[in-house]
């Protein structure tokens, strides 16, 4: 028979924990902090991991170092959609990275692509210059007909902050679907999913 265990304080494990079945009774305010991880980690056969819409990886200064964002995201041919936006305060610079996938159908014919893109942003004082940069050459495309596009952009057009934006450019008549996904790697920079 199971022996549980019930703990009041701080746990300190040094080797393995091997949880088999699920963890439950995570009170109210409290946390798990897990430290940097060194080695192997595995997950066995059959086990699964649950995130909220999205799940985030924190670094110790409680700053999100990755954005798993596995929430489709419409968007509209020859329209720019935003995507994310990032705070840049006076004399800072912010910076990182993405992977995306978009998906264009018209009910016949299907159209994918799936690439990455680096973005940066500096603000000397309010006034922000942003880039965002994607290189065609990189992307994996695949389609059944037709053609299909993209154009990311960085607007400033607000003090102090950028937002970044997509804009496909396809060749059928979308229907659904006609999204994007995408996971983010901020080095430097709170980002904002829109």
């Amino acid at each position: 028979m199971a022996d549980p265990r019930t703990f009041n304080s701080n746990v300190i494990i040094r080797g393995t924990l091997r949880v088999v079945g699920s963890i439950t009774g995570i009170g109210s305010g409290a946390s798990i902090v897990a430290p940097a991880i060194t080695g192997a980690t595995t997950i066995g056969t059959g086990a699964t991991i649950t995130t909220p819409i999205i799940a985030s990886t924190l670094d110790a200064n409680g700053t999100a170092r990755t954005l798993f964002n596995p929430t489709a995201k419409t968007i509209a041919d020859g329209a720019a959609t935003s995507l994310f936006s990032v705070a840049v305060a006076a004399s800072t610079m912010i910076g990182g990275m993405g992977n995306f996938l978009v998906r264009a159908s018209d009910g016949t014919d299907f159209q994918t692509i799936s690439g990455i893109f680096t973005y940066s942003a500096e603000a000397k004082a309010t006034v922000v210059v942003g880039a965002i940069t994607y290189v065609a050459a990189n992307e994996a495309k695949s389609v059944s007909a037709g053609t299909l596009t993209l154009a990311f952009t960085a607007d400033v057009s607000v003090a102090n902050v950028v937002t970044y934006k997509l804009q496909p450019t396809g060749s059928l008549t979308e229907t659904t679907p006609y999204t994007v996904e995408y996971s983010l790697y901020p080095i430097r920079g709170v980002v904002t999913i829109l």
